[in-house]
């Protein structure tokens, strides 16, 4: 992909990372913490920038399985992206809960930690360390499912892996989400789905152009959202919730364009490019400096921007001090210890040679 096409992705990182963030600050914290505050400008509709990151990273990590010739690749990829930030966020939000005490999160015990550090603590009956962290299960069940589908079946069964996967989560919706044991609404991410497959379907007819299959695929995924949203702070709905992620698709796929006007939005890229450690770090520390500050006087207005701005330095500076060197450590060590079964990467010129997916 070219770069500017990344960076409209970028851009649609950060604009969805901003919407969560200023929706935990002038909504959550009160849900989350018990306490009142009324800021004038609220955007109780931020968290569908979920829903957004979702169909985002279908598109992104079947570009990233197109370009991991093996598994190992894929899995030393994925790895290396997620574990230097997620774990260096996990143990300051872990350590700031028990130095300050912040009875209105759950009790840390070397359990709760250890599960925790898997990304998916639900599997294993623990709360999560920091609640923005439920997402991340979704993520990584995808990755395992999309593996599976294009390493077992090959890329031309993509449309049929994402066929049936909708097909699971319709059934699941029809008899009643409430109805499916939690853990395998969990492993399969039925709830979820349709914004994963939406974004496959994209890079499918970005990369290996259109046919009726795709379409269809594509339009079944969104005729899906007229189940509506899984929560929202407020009602929505279903035909708006419908025309909210058509309008999510349609950016998506502007930002995937050659020479994308999404990339030129820098304020948007930047906070793209910070938006994994953002997203990570920015709730409960947020919430911590929020409480403490209260007794200062300042209005819930400035609060709001002040902790929103710490936000995005503390996570700027894990992202320079932690995250992308652990991530090029990482990728140094997997490269190092590459298995003799595993066949050496394309080099740049063998890859742009690769020929298209049919």
């Amino acid at each position: 992909m070219q770069k500017g096409r990344l960076s409209g992705l970028d851009a649609l990182r950060g604009l969805a990372a901003i919407v969560v963030v200023l929706c935990h600050y002038t909504v959550g914290y009160s849900d989350v913490t018990g306490h009142p505050f009324h800021p004038s400008f609220t955007v109780p509709d931020g968290h569908y920038g979920v829903e957004l990151f979702f169909i985002i990273s279908g598109f992104v990590i079947f570009m990233t399985l197109d370009r991991c010739p093996h598994p190992y690749d894929f899995v030393a990829s994925r790895i290396s992206r997620l574990i230097p930030a997620f774990w260096t966020c996990m143990f300051l939000t872990a350590t700031a809960t028990v130095v300050l005490g912040l009875y209105w999160m759950p009790r840390l015990g070397v359990r709760s930690v250890v599960a925790n550090m898997t990304m998916a603590p639900r599997l294993f009956g623990r709360p999560a360390i920091d609640p923005s962290y439920w997402t991340l299960a979704y993520e990584l069940v995808f990755y395992v499912l999309a593996a599976i589908a294009f390493y077992g079946g090959g890329s031309r069964r993509t449309e049929l892996f994402c066929a049936v996967w909708l097909l699971l989560s319709l059934a699941s919706h029809l008899v009643g989400l409430e109805h499916i044991p939690e853990r395998l609404n969990l492993l399969l991410a039925l709830e979820w789905a349709p914004f994963f497959v939406i974004g496959v379907m994209l890079y499918r007819i970005r990369h290996a152009g259109r046919t009726r299959a795709r379409i269809l695929v594509l339009g079944a995924a969104l005729a899906m959202c007229l189940f509506g949203p899984h929560w929202s702070f407020r009602p929505i709905h279903s035909v708006v919730f419908l025309g909210l992620i058509a309008v999510f698709t349609g950016l998506v796929w502007l930002g995937t364009m050659n020479g994308s006007p999404l990339a030129r939005l820098l304020p948007l890229v930047f906070l793209g490019d910070i938006s994994y450690s953002l997203y990570l770090i920015h709730q409960v520390i947020g919430f911590a400096v929020i409480e403490r500050a209260t007794p200062l006087g300042l209005s819930a207005n400035v609060l709001v921007v002040v902790t929103t701005g710490l936000a995005v330095l503390l996570a700027l500076a894990i992202g320079r001090v932690a995250e992308k060197p652990g991530q090029r450590l990482l990728r140094a060590v997997f490269a190092r210890h590459r298995p003799r079964f595993v066949s050496k990467p394309r080099s740049p010129v063998e890859a742009r040679a690769r020929p298209p997916a049919p």
